[in-house]
């Protein structure tokens, strides 16, 4: 169902007209606009940081191996998904990974940065409906058998309600994957340069799930062989966004190398072991009946 963020009247159909009260989101940049004025109000995330990320995702383990994670959790936790939405889509990367290994799901997604929904769109072209709305206000109910947040939830001041709205945008018996940066012990300038509120802890992000009526099914860690090396670089690296991009940027030799690490972890995950430590969580939450 779509919701009318005017009069919050619900509604089905192929278009966003509100029936009981006209209202209808404007378009803008080639996009339905659902919080336009929004974007200039936010600062959760540096908005020149969507162009990096652009460049380097396709080139990076990280990236790749965070993607490989994300089908994997959906086909184990959600066989039956007929529809996928990601909210904070970003440049699109996860979608067109999803778009390539699922072709039997409709994707859509949503960002608040209209710069980020153009990118996107050039990754996707119209294989995905693209919208523009903030996190904290979604015009859909009970929408989408499953609803991505990818490292979004920790640039945003007011996570529970953006967890509740997700909880409430997903179909029943449907519900949430969403990855986010774990231990405050990692805290250090890269999360302030990129805009990040917090680190998450499995038992913060399950209180959380649970006050947004998501039952915790399943979570992991994940960049744990690395994390000695995060934790590193945390105490002693001067760090900028043009020094993260390039540490995302590596040789191909390395870039083969890291990402066979990650696969060995995502092997032992795939096994049934739960990794205890990492600089990442995966937690995967089904919609409470």
């Amino acid at each position: 169902m779509k919701r009318c963020l005017s009069c919050a009247a619900l509604f089905s159909g192929d278009k966003f007209v509100c029936p009981d009260c006209g209202h209808a989101p404007e378009w803008k940049e080639g996009f339905p606009s659902f919080a336009p004025g929004a974007v200039l109000e936010k600062d959760g995330f540096p908005v020149e940081a969507f162009e990096n990320l652009f460049e380097i995702e396709d080139g990076s383990f990280w990236f790749r191996a965070r993607n490989s994670l994300i089908s994997w959790a959906l086909d184990r936790f959600f066989p039956n998904c007929s529809n996928f939405f990601e909210v904070g889509c970003g440049t699109g990367y996860v979608l067109s990974g999803l778009a390539r290994r699922r072709p039997d799901l409709t994707l859509a997604g949503s960002d608040l940065y209209f710069h980020a929904l153009r990118l996107a769109s050039k990754r996707l072209g119209n294989a995905v409906d693209l919208y523009q709305m903030d996190a904290a206000d979604i015009p859909f109910e009970a929408e989408f058998d499953v609803i991505g947040a990818f490292d979004v939830l920790e640039h945003i001041e007011d996570d529970e309600a953006v967890l509740a709205q997700l909880c409430r945008t997903a179909s029943s018996g449907g519900g949430v994957i969403v990855t986010v940066p774990q231990h405050m012990r990692l805290w250090g300038e890269i999360d302030v340069i990129s805009g990040h509120k917090r680190r998450y802890s499995v038992e913060a992000l399950n209180g959380k799930f649970k006050k947004a009526g998501l039952s915790s099914i399943y979570h992991t860690s994940f960049v744990t062989f690395l994390l000695p090396a995060v934790f590193l670089s945390r105490l002693y690296g001067e760090c900028s966004l043009d020094r993260a991009r390039r540490s995302l940027i590596l040789p191909r030799p390395l870039d083969a190398a890291l990402e066979a690490l990650m696969a060995v972890e995502r092997r032992l995950i795939l096994a049934g072991v739960r990794l205890l430590w990492g600089s990442s969580l995966l937690m995967v939450g089904k919609k409470r009946r």
